[in-house]
Order: C-alpha cells, then sequence, then structure tokens
C-alpha cells in the first residue's frame, strides 16, 4: 500500500515537473522577445498612391469594383505571431486581402477596414514559415482613402502556450489523481467527459458554418474583448457596434459567460479557437450540473449518467448550438436541470424539525445557482422558466402549504438575487432611466408569433434536415429542424401509455404533465396571439419571439420522463430477482442503458453528417475578418436615434476642435472657445453613465444633440483638454463586487454539497 502511494506521488510529481519546465521556458521567451518591426516600401500598383508623410493616400478616380492599389511585400517570414497595424481614412469601406505562398499553409478571410474606424489590428499567426507574404490594399468606391501599415513581431504566442499547457496539463494531472486514488470517481468524470465530446462533433470538423446569430454573438464577443483590452471591467459600454458610439449591449444581454471566450481572444487564440472551445466548456460543464441535477433527483448514478447522455445530446440542444448560434440560449440550457433538482427536492423532501436546515441546503443551493444561471444567460429563457415554476408551484400548492418549504423558496430567492446582482441593479437601472427603443416596442407593439410555432407534425419528422430558419415558411425544405427527438419524443409516448394503462408514480405523472405541456406551448396551436391582443401580459408573454423555444423545457421534463420509467423498469427488474439470477437481471439492465445511449448516439452521429455538409463553412482568426455593420445595433438604441446619420467625428459649433484622441467610447479633446460660448457634438450616444471633465476635475452638463447623441458646452475663453468618460454609478460596481464575491462562496459551497451527496448514490 506505501508503495503505491509512493507510485502515485512520483507520477504526479513527473507531470508536474514537466507542466513546470514547459511554463518556464514560455515564460522565459516571452521576457526575452524583442518586437522587431518589418518596415518596407510598400508598391503602387495602380498609379494612383502617393506617400503623404507617412501614408499612402489615392488621388485618382474611384473604383466599381475592388481593386488592388497598393502591395506591401514581405517576403520569406518564419512560423510564429505577427501584428499588423493599420492606420487609414476612409469614405467607404475597403479591404485588405493576405497572400502567401505556398497558400495551403495560411488561407486568413480578407480584413475589412470599416470607413467608420480609423485604425485596425490583426494578427497572422502561420504554423508554417511562408515564402511570399504579401498584403493587397484593395479600393472600392470614391472619396479619399489614405492607409499606413506596419508588421512586427508579436509575442502573443508565448502567453498562449502557457494558458494551453496550464489547461492540459492540469487536465491530465487531475485525471491521473482520480484513477489512481478514486477509480470510481475517475469513470464517472470518464463517461461525462465522453457525454461532451459526444456533443462536441460537429465543431470536430475543420472551421465554423455561420448560424442565425452568428454574427451579433461574434460581437458581443470580440467587443467585449475590446474593451478588456481597453482596461473597462466589469464591461458596461461596448465601442465596436457602431464605430465608437457607444452601445450598452452587456446592460440587456448578459456577458457574464463570454468573458471565457473574450479573455482567450486576448491571449493570442483565434476567433474560431476561442469560440469552440467555449462550447466544449459549456458541453462540458451542461454533462457535470445535469448528471449532479439527475442523480439529485432519482438517487442512481447509472440513471443519472443515461439521462445526462439524452440532455446533453437533444437535438434542440444542439440545435442551439451549431445550427442558430443561439449563445445566450444554449448557456441557460445548462441550467435548466439545476433548476428541476432544486425545485424537486423542496417538493419530496420530508421536513425534519431537528434538521431542517441541511436537509433542505442542498436543494435551496440548486435552485438558487440554477435560476442564477438562467439570469446571467439570456433574458427571454428567465421568461420562459418563471412561467413553467409558477404552474410547477400550482401543480404542488399543497405541498406549499408548509412553513420550512416556504422559507426554502424564500432562502432559494434572496441567493438569486444576491448572485445576479452584477447584472439585475444596472439592467434595471438602465431599463427604468433611458428611454429606448426596446422599451417603446413592449408598450406598443403587439407580436403575432402563433405562426413561428411548430406544427405537430414537426415533432416526428426525425430524420428531416437539421438546417433552415425558425420563421413561418410555405414549406418543409427552408423550415428548422424543431424536435426534441426520436429517443425523447418516444419517451413521453411511452409514459402516456404507462399512465393510460394505469402504470403511474406521482413523479411519473407530473414529469409527463410538464413534458406534454411544454411540447403544447412549443407548438402553434398555443394561442400566443390572442392572448397578446386581449391583454398586456400576453404582450409580455409573447416576447419570446418563437414559441419553439420551450423545447428547451420539453426535453429536460422528457428527460425525467425518462428517468422515472427507468425507475420503474429497475423496481420491477428488482422484483424479478427472486425468480432469475441477480446477475441475469443486471445485464438486463446494462444492455438497456447502453441501447439507449447507443441511440442518443446515433442521432448525433446524424446530426454531426448533416452539419458537416453544410455549406460556408469558414475559419475566422480576427474581428475585422467580420464586417461589423452586419450586426446593426437596433433594441438598445436611444429612442428617436438614426444612425444612418452618423457623421462618426466630434463637431464643433463656435468653438475649436485642436486634437482629438480616443480609446474606445473614451474620448480626449484639446479644444478652444472664442468671445461666446461653443457647443461641442460627440460622436457617443447620450446614455447614462457618461461624464465630461475638463483637466481641472471640473464638471460639464450633458444634453442631448439632435440625433441623441452627447452634447456640451464649453464657456467663452475655454483653452484646454476635455475628456469624455463612461463611469458607471458606484452601485453597479458595488453590486457587481457583491455578486462575485458570494458567488465564490456560492461555488465552494456547491462543490461539497454535490461531493457530499455523490456518496449516496449507487
Amino acid at each position: 500500500m506505501l508503495n503505491n502511494k509512493r507510485k502515485n506521488r512520483v507520477i504526479i510529481l513527473a507531470l508536474v515537473t514537466v507542466e513546470l519546465a514547459v511554463i518556464f521556458l514560455n515564460i522565459y521567451n516571452l521576457f526575452q522577445f524583442s518586437k522587431t518591426d518589418q518596415s518596407i516600401t510598400p508598391r503602387d500598383v495602380s498609379g494612383e498612391m502617393s506617400l503623404e508623410g507617412e501614408k499612402y493616400v489615392l488621388t485618382s478616380s474611384a473604383h466599381d469594383l475592388y481593386e488592388t492599389v497598393l502591395v506591401y511585400d514581405f517576403g520569406k517570414i518564419k512560423k510564429g505571431n505577427y501584428q499588423v497595424s493599420v492606420n487609414y481614412e476612409a469614405e467607404d469601406t475597403q479591404r485588405i486581402a493576405v497572400s502567401a505562398i505556398p497558400a495551403s499553409y495560411y488561407q486568413p478571410n480578407e480584413i475589412i477596414l470599416d470607413h467608420r474606424l480609423d485604425s485596425v489590428d490583426f494578427m497572422i499567426s502561420p504554423d508554417k514559415s511562408l515564402n511570399n507574404l504579401k498584403l493587397l490594399i484593395m479600393h472600392k468606391g470614391s472619396g479619399d482613402f489614405s492607409i499606413d501599415l506596419k508588421l512586427s513581431r508579436s509575442r502573443i504566442g508565448y502567453v498562449r502556450n502557457i494558458i494551453t499547457a496550464l489547461f492540459c496539463f492540469s487536465l491530465v494531472e487531475i485525471s491521473v489523481f482520480l484513477f489512481l486514488n478514486h477509480p470510481d470517481t475517475a469513470k464517472t468524470v470518464f463517461f461525462l467527459t465522453l457525454i461532451s465530446g459526444l456533443a462536441f462533433l460537429p465543431y470536430m470538423l475543420n472551421g465554423i458554418a455561420p448560424g442565425h446569430d452568428f454574427v451579433y454573438h461574434f460581437m458581443r464577443i470580440e467587443a467585449l474583448a475590446n474593451e478588456l483590452r481597453n482596461g473597462q471591467f466589469p464591461v458596461y459600454m461596448e465601442s465596436l457596434w457602431i464605430g465608437n458610439y457607444g452601445y450598452p449591449a452587456p446592460l440587456y444581454y448578459c456577458d457574464f459567460f463570454l468573458y471565457v471566450p473574450a479573455l482567450l481572444r486576448l491571449a493570442g487564440y483565434s476567433f474560431n479557437a476561442a469560440y469552440k472551445i467555449f462550447v466544449l466548456l459549456t458541453n462540458v460543464l451542461t454533462a457535470f450540473l445535469s448528471f449532479i441535477s439527475f442523480r439529485s433527483i432519482f438517487g442512481k448514478k447509472k440513471i443519472a449518467l443515461v439521462l445526462t447522455c439524452a440532455y446533453v445530446c437533444a437535438p434542440y440542444r444542439l440545435i442551439d448550438i451549431y445550427v442558430r448560434n443561439a449563445v445566450g440560449e444554449y448557456c441557460a440550457i445548462t441550467f435548466l436541470p439545476l433548476i428541476c433538482a432544486g425545485f424537486f427536492g423542496i417538493v419530496t423532501i420530508e421536513p425534519d424539525r431537528l434538521n431542517n436546515r441541511d436537509r433542505f441546503r442542498p436543494y435551496v443551493r440548486y435552485l438558487s445557482m440554477g435560476m442564477t444561471g438562467v439570469i446571467l444567460s439570456h433574458v427571454l429563457t428567465v421568461e420562459i422558466v418563471a412561467m413553467m415554476s409558477g404552474i410547477f408551484c400550482l401543480l404542488f400548492v399543497r405541498k406549499f402549504f408548509n412553513l420550512h418549504r416556504i422559507v426554502a423558496l424564500l432562502q432559494a430567492a434572496l441567493q438569486c438575487i444576491l448572485l445576479s446582482l452584477i447584472f439585475t441593479v444596472p439592467f434595471l437601472d438602465f431599463y427604468f432611466s433611458n428611454s429606448l427603443v426596446i422599451n417603446q416596442s413592449m408598450n406598443t407593439a403587439i407580436p403575432a408569433i402563433q405562426a413561428h410555432g411548430a406544427q405537430p407534425g414537426e415533432f416526428f419528422m426525425f430524420f428531416k434536415s437539421i438546417l433552415g430558419i425558425g420563421t413561418r415558411t410555405t414549406g418543409w425544405v427552408d423550415r428548422l429542424y424543431l424536435s426534441a427527438g426520436l429517443v425523447l419524443t418516444f419517451t413521453v409516448i411511452a409514459a402516456v401509455i404507462c399512465v393510460v394503462c394505469g402504470r403511474i408514480t406521482k413523479k411519473l405523472l407530473t414529469f409527463t404533465f410538464l413534458a406534454l405541456l411544454s411540447f403544447y406551448l412549443s407548438s402553434s396551436l398555443f394561442p400566443y396571439d390572442f392572448l397578446a391582443q386581449k391583454s398586456r401580459l400576453g404582450v409580455y408573454f409573447a416576447q419570446i419571439q418563437f414559441p419553439w423555444r420551450f423545447l428547451t423545457l420539453a426535453s429536460v421534463f422528457s428527460a425525467l420522463v425518462l428517468g422515472e420509467l427507468l425507475m420503474i423498469g429497475r423496481n420491477f427488474l428488482t422484483a424479478l430477482t427472486a425468480e432469475l439470477p441477480v446477475r441475469l437481471v443486471s445485464v438486463a439492465a446494462t444492455t438497456m442503458a447502453f441501447f439507449l445511449c447507443f441511440l442518443v448516439a446515433s442521432e448525433t452521429a446524424l446530426f454531426t453528417s448533416q452539419y458537416g455538409s453544410g455549406t460556408g463553412r469558414t475559419v475566422i482568426i480576427n474581428t475585422a475578418e467580420i464586417e461589423a455593420g452586419m450586426a446593426t445595433p437596433f433594441h438598445i438604441l436611444r429612442s428617436g436615434t438614426n444612425i444612418d446619420l452618423f457623421t462618426y467625428q466630434a463637431e464643433a459649433e463656435n468653438a475649436v476642435i485642436l486634437e482629438t484622441e480616443h480609446q474606445g467610447t473614451n474620448w480626449s479633446l484639446l479644444c478652444e472657445t472664442g468671445d461666446v460660448q461653443g457647443t461641442i457634438n460627440m460622436p457617443l450616444l447620450n446614455y447614462k453613465g457618461y461624464r465630461v471633465t475638463d483637466e481641472f476635475g471640473n464638471d460639464y452638463e450633458i444634453s442631448d444633440s439632435w440625433n441623441k447623441t452627447i452634447q456640451f458646452t464649453l464657456p467663452a475663453g475655454f483653452n484646454g483638454q476635455v475628456d469624455i468618460r463612461f463611469q458607471p454609478p458606484l452601485y453597479w460596481k458595488v453590486s457587481a463586487l457583491l455578486s462575485l464575491l458570494y458567488m465564490v462562496y456560492a461555488v465552494y459551497d456547491f462543490r461539497k454539497l454535490s461531493m457530499k451527496n455523490s456518496h449516496a448514490a449507487v
């Protein structure tokens, strides 16, 4: 025994030694790195460019199509990481093409020079040496165009290597430690990792096929990374959306979980790599939380593993990830099993006067963390979950005539409020202090969404193409795959048959009812339009946009139905042990579990084969490879704003702007006025939180311009610097700090409770 412990320590020590060696080698290279700029004289291939100062300026006619006007020929470059910094001025959007020999070694997308911006940085990271690297400056349209470009070696690759080494070696060390010291836990972790990998199969193919919401969430991740790079944390106002005019996307669409891919982007990972890692981690988190939740409800490890496989690989969840790219929604799906475990635990646990706190504590934590996860992911899913939670409480209203259960629900609600302060405080404050497009539309428009719901027959179209749209269509060819899948759909049918035949339990009846209700709410049969026309509550309910979003709940409740059917079957087989050999019964149960997992894996493989045949797959490395204008913001704009009339320049009346400098949404101006006061109109939308000060700390009142941008007045005889900064209220930052501190404690406590409950699983 002692020798085995020594061997285990030696193995772990060897792994740690190799890890430290790799990390220290990269740290050494990082500090020894010397940045070198590779300056060359570009070649004018159009005869239309002339050098003025440091920039090359277009001096001739317009082009109807993109034509190469300037070539930067860097020749042979070694493999590694190179940063290209571009300063430019353009009245139309221009492009940069990257050419290399051999072309198969490096094939990036074109870099977009957005006419609303004046600079862009992008990375070139060839895996092998390139013989002839060329950057082709392409011009289209008319108007002034000038450009200055520099290429330099970057140290970001060493940072990426350190993070990759830490992550990979940590996984290996944890795995080895578990297999050597806790083999049963290691087996469970192995199966959960396998399930996560199964759900990740579509992204084991090269590239990404941009889905419905891809550009929007691409912009969310890139805008978040951009503001972190500018030193803003937490991020409330983002500058990437409208060419530095500022857009508060995080205040309405929480970015809490997107900090993971954003930080990976800052560490030098390409967008494809950062996004795929994020999806993989989401799959892993979904698998582990689902296993903990299902094990808590049913108390059986094997059944929990089967249900985890069915839920993590549920077709609608895969559609959300790989076809719709609905980041917020598939993050929210991660936490639905926790909410179910919390509610059912509070309902089913019988109070004990001597030990109520410990009996209810795990389920209070499950419920609070599950609800918090949904709130920090997707506001529309909060609405869906809140409605279903109300229905659940009505089903068990008699159970809640109990002080201990009421106290448990109140504790979960208070913990959820505390955990989600980081988002809810800024969101509510911003909602009630700004007149926004989304506020007006909710108060005036009557949405009609019923036709978007799934037709009943769609639930059984198991072998339909996964690609399509989710709005009303005239046929099925272009329609999104809207089904809970073969396994979960027939599970509910089997449950209905059991109920009709009288083989029921209270859990089965409850789960089946909730699953059928979710299917009904996701269909075109539910009268959404009628309710919206008759009541304000119906209008708010119809804000979910697409009824088929309820397939998220249909998936989790169908998984619970499957779990209860397996429990009934297990009890039936246990009763047969008196007549049949125990081993035979065990083999039958294991065979059923493997058969169900095989069906789920087959569905996932079919999904992957269809995703793999999709067109338009792309590899995205840099932010500038997608035009920001494709993700035009709308809902959170100030009412009355017309972004088509933005000038993207600071403008002055009775004043002179001598110099401007900006980083993100923060600006510094050098201004001068004459004998009368002057007015400055900034290219910044006037949202709550901005502050205008001079170099002496004096504040200047901000007002709306005619287009809802920031406008302020400087006194006569002013000559100095003016700073415009977005400074959120102090109570926003205090609420974020409280929320984060309590979140650390809650995760630690959740881990202890999960480990404690794991010993009760069979």
